[in-house]
């Protein structure tokens, strides 16, 4: 078995992490077991069931858990938006009663519940884009140049993480999730067929923009891994097609993994939710080794694409968090069923995949965890 606390060659987590990617041997992976995060309602429901008053954010409950910290660097780099830089002015633009309408800093305007319901998704939703034509694009894209951006104090984000025994994310906003910012689902989707070169500027924009900033930040702090953002799929699979995939995400995808791999970082992890069966060897194919978070309700089988892929792809994830909220024994068999085996065959970070609903006890939460622990840190 590759997890076992006596053969303990490794002195922090970032390490643990470095390996598990490149499925060699540690003692434990990180313990992210919850690392999606939590919903609000979720943490006001356990502070009913005696989590202490002062826990209050995600990074706290991780805390209380014994969780350790999933670190991205603190650049303008992006992730589920588009790195503007400046940003747009955030502003409530219309309020009445429970609702409110505001533009973000990525210039998309939102509406949201001030209250949501004690059971919904938290978030907001996508009223209005920022690009509608090229001319807007035009108008805008003076906020991505690369060579016009405002970078931290490098010598203080060396001081702080040169000796960091967590690993180190660069967040990136996809090569899909780039432009569906920009544009919006239907919009983009429509561009893919009604105007592919309209498409393909952006996305050769997204390129340079990407290679630069990597560039930047890799030759001045330590990055221990890339991680893509692209939540580009739903229950019955991805947005796109494998056509689209190939013609508008591949080749620059390819090319920007080249360039980072060129520069030392050799993880290159997508989080994506959803069932992205039918281009999970697309993603493989342009250089991504790692992915996350394997949503069970989609019909993202860890055991089946480990079969598959082998140790072409690392998994982290893939724990079903509907299954917490039920008995002990179904919490047991879920975990059991997957998280040994995986363990076993190496590249694999435990975890659920998604972040934990508020009809999941503390009582379960804390049986779930305690349940990972013992199966990971037993010795052998």
């Amino acid at each position: 078995m590759l997890y076992c606390l006596k053969d303990s060659l490794y002195v922090d987590t970032r390490q643990r992490f470095i390996n598990i990617c490149h499925f060699k041997s540690v003692d434990r992976p990180p313990r992210w077991e919850a690392t999606m995060g939590f919903m609000p309602q979720t943490i006001e429901r356990w502070r009913k069931e005696g989590l202490p008053p002062h826990i209050k954010t995600h990074r706290d409950v991780e805390e209380y858990f014994g969780m350790e910290p999933r670190v991205f660097l603190p650049v303008n780099s992006g992730f589920t938006r588009p790195p503007f830089d400046p940003p747009f002015k955030k502003e409530v633009l219309w309020e009445s009663g429970g609702v409110v309408v505001f533009r973000e800093e990525s210039g998309i305007i939102c509406k949201a519940y001030k209250k949501p319901h004690e059971t919904a998704t938290p978030g907001v939703m996508w009223v209005e884009h920022p690009v509608k034509t090229k001319e807007d694009w035009e108008k805008i894209k003076w906020r991505l140049d690369p060579d016009n951006r405002r970078w931290p104090d490098w010598k203080k984000l060396r001081e702080k993480y040169d000796n960091f025994p967590y690993p180190l994310a660069l967040t990136i906003c996809g090569a899909f999730g780039f432009p569906r910012c920009l544009l919006g689902d239907k919009r983009l989707l429509l561009m893919y067929y009604k105007n592919p070169s309209f498409v393909h500027e952006i996305l050769e924009y997204w390129l340079e923009l990407y290679k630069k900033i990597c560039s930047v930040v890799i030759c001045n702090v330590r990055v221990d891994y890339i991680l893509i953002w692209e939540d580009m799929a739903w229950k019955k699979g991805p947005f796109v097609s494998p056509r689209i995939f190939k013609e508008f995400m591949s080749p620059y995808y390819e090319e920007l993994i080249s360039h980072v791999k060129k520069l030392g970082v050799d993880i290159i992890m997508v989080d994506s939710d959803g069932n992205l069966e039918s281009i999970l060897g697309l993603f493989i194919e342009a250089g991504v080794n790692a992915m996350m978070p394997f949503e069970i309700a989609a019909g993202m089988d860890p055991l089946k694409i480990r079969k598959e892929y082998g140790d072409s792809l690392a998994i982290m994830g893939g724990i079903d968090k509907r299954k917490l909220v039920e008995s002990k024994k179904t919490i047991e068999h879920e975990v059991l069923s997957k998280v040994p085996r995986l363990l076993e065959e190496g590249g694999y970070i435990p975890c659920v995949d998604h972040n934990i609903p508020p009809n999941v006890s503390l009582k379960n939460m804390k049986h779930y965890v305690s349940l990972v622990r013992k199966i990971v840190e037993k010795p052998s």
